[in-house]
C-alpha cells in the first residue's frame, strides 16, 4: 500500500511522455523530413529489448515480495518464541534461517539494480543514438546539414531527453504498482483457513456425526458432576498434508491417546523436545 501511494503522483507519466515523443518526433519529421523516420525506426527496433528487461524486472519484484515475506514470518516466529528460543540455545539456528532468506532477497536485489541501471542506459542512450542516426542519415540523403536546421533539431532531441529518462522509473513504478496490487488482491480474496489444511478432504475426514448412543453418553456427563471434563481413548491426530508433502516426508502422527481429564484438576504435559506435547 505504501508502494500505491509513492507511485501515483508518477504515474501520469504513463500517458504524458508516450504523447511528448510523438508531438516532438511529429516536428522532427516537419523539420528534417524523412530522415526523421531513421531515428524512430530505431526506437521501435529497442522497443523489444526494453520490454524484455520490463518483464524480467517485475518477475523479479515479485519474487523480492516473497522473499520479504518469508524474512517477516521468520523474524515474527522468533520474536514471539524468544523465550523459548533462548531458553534451548537456538539463536545459531534461527539466525541462520534469517540470514539464508536475507542472502536470496539481497542477491534479487542486486539483480534488479542491475537491470534498472541497463534499462535507464537503455532509454537514455536511445536518445543520443537518435540524434546521430537521424542526422547520419539526412546528411547521407544529399542535403547539408545547416545550423537553422541542425539547433532546432537538437532542441527537439533535448526535448525527448526528458520523457525518456522518466519513462525508465515511472515503468519501474508501474511494475511495483502491479505486483503490490495483486498482492493486495490475493490478500483480500483469500478465505480465512489455508486450503491446504482442508484440500482433499471430505467431511467425514475432519467430522461425523455422533452416533444415538454416543448423544445419550454425551448427555449423561453433561449433567453428571462426577463424570470427567475431557476423555479421550485410543486417538490418533495426525497434521495434514498434501500429496506433495506426504511424498516427501510421512505424516507424523499421535498414536494411542488415552487421558481422562476430571473438573478440578490441574494437568501437566511433559516430555522431551518435539515428542508432540504441543500437538497434544
Amino acid at each position: 500500500s505504501a508502494r500505491l501511494g509513492v507511485s501515483t503522483g508518477y504515474l501520469h507519466y504513463l500517458w504524458n511522455a508516450p504523447l511528448s515523443v510523438i508531438i516532438a518526433v511529429g516536428l522532427l519529421y516537419n523539420l528534417l523530413g524523412p530522415p526523421a523516420l531513421s531515428g524512430l525506426a530505431l526506437m521501435a527496433a529497442l522497443t523489444p529489448l526494453n520490454m524484455q528487461i520490463s518483464k524480467r524486472m517485475e518477475a523479479i519484484s515479485t519474487s523480492l515480495m516473497a522473499l520479504k515475506d518469508e524474512r517477516g514470518s521468520v523474524l515474527d516466529e522468533m520474536l514471539q518464541g524468544i523465550r523459548v528460543i533462548k531458553c534451548f540455545a537456538w539463536e545459531g539456528s534461527f539466525k541462520h534461517r534469517v540470514a539464508e532468506v536475507r542472502e536470496k532477497e539481497i542477491h534479487l536485489m542486486r539483480k534488479d539494480a542491475v537491470l534498472y541501471v541497463f534499462f535507464s542506459l537503455m532509454w537514455v542512450g536511445t536518445n543520443v543514438l537518435v540524434a546521430l542516426v537521424t542526422f547520419a542519415v539526412y546528411s547521407l540523403s544529399g542535403r547539408d546539414l545547416e545550423p537553422n536546421v541542425a539547433f532546432p533539431a537538437l532542441a527537439l532531441f533535448n526535448i525527448l531527453r526528458g520523457p525518456m529518462v522518466s519513462l525508465p522509473m515511472t515503468l519501474q513504478m508501474a511494475i511495483d504498482c502491479r505486483t503490490s496490487l495483486r498482492r493486495i488482491s490475493k490478500l483480500l480474496a483469500s478465505s480465512e483457513v489455508d486450503p491446504k489444511y482442508y484440500a482433499n478432504m471430505s467431511l467425514t475426514d475432519v467430522w461425523s456425526p455422533p452416533t444415538a448412543r454416543e448423544e445419550e453418553e454425551e448427555d449423561k456427563a453433561a449433567h453428571d458432576p462426577s463424570a470427567p471434563a475431557l476423555a479421550i481413548r485410543g486417538g490418533e491426530f495426525q497434521w495434514h498434508q498434501t500429496a506433495e508433502e506426504a511424498a516427501s516426508s510421512p505424516p507424523w502422527r499421535l498414536v494411542g491417546v488415552d487421558v481422562t481429564v476430571n473438573r478440578g484438576e490441574r494437568v501437566f504435559v511433559c516430555g522431551s523436545v518435539g515428542s508432540g506435547k504441543t500437538s497434544l
